[in-house]
């Protein structure tokens, strides 16, 4: 447990100043104190969490160090509404390492990997389209990039699971923020929240049925 408070503490001042890089702060090194607060809690509940359901591995901490870079990019894309193309990369580079060198990857089956392509392919030109003949941004194309970098790790399966969830999340709190009338939250946050929640806790998530939720949703 204090291993995990103590990466958690190491993540989060790393996730700070990165987050301050891409926030193209004066000075980096700057403390804002509640989002460094903040951003310390958060690395050290995720690395807490992971830490008791999925114990204490190399495996385990490369799941943190995809969190700790989608944590950046909750922050970045709340403020400056950008999906940084690096961070995509990053975490594009972390799920090759774990498919090809660990071996662990997510995906139910390599028809499922090949569907979630196919998925993302038809979802990236409709997007694309629909910017292009009608000046309809329906998705950032930060999303897209982060729905590849992330679904060539889960799948089809277990990315529309965490589409569900991340819609799921959006719905609830995007009506709070209409009801009190404070600036609308892109798409890119609510997925991170999704993301992260189906590869801390895939071991444990009845996907069957979050699936037909899914389905049942839309």
């Amino acid at each position: 447990m204090m291993y995990s408070i103590i990466m958690g503490l190491v993540f989060g001042i790393l996730t700070y100043f990165c987050t301050n890089l891409y926030l193209k702060e004066k000075n980096i090194f700057i403390i804002k104190i509640k989002r460094f607060t903040i951003l310390i809690i958060v690395m050290i509940g995720i690395f807490m969490i992971n830490y008791m359901v999925n114990g204490l591995s190399l495996i385990s901490f490369m799941y943190c160090t995809i969190s700790s870079f989608l944590v950046i990019i909750f922050v970045v894309d709340c403020i400056k509404m950008i999906i940084p193309d690096t961070l995509n990369i990053g975490i594009f580079l972390l799920t090759i390492i774990l498919i090809l060198v660990f071996k662990k990857p997510l995906y139910i089956s390599k028809i499922d990997l090949i569907i979630f392509l196919v998925l993302n392919t038809l979802i990236t030109i409709i997007v694309l389209g629909a910017f292009l003949c009608v000046k309809i941004e329906v998705l950032g194309f930060g999303d897209i990039k982060l729905f590849f970098s992330i679904g060539i790790l889960l799948g089809c399966f277990k990315f529309l699971v965490a589409l569900f969830i991340a819609s799921f999340v959006a719905v609830i709190v995007e009506c709070l923020i209409f009801r009190f009338k404070r600036k609308m939250i892109p798409f890119g946050p609510y997925l991170v929240v999704g993301f992260i929640i189906v590869i801390i806790f895939e071991k444990y998530i009845n996907f069957h049925q979050l699936f037909i939720l899914f389905l049942t949703y839309f």
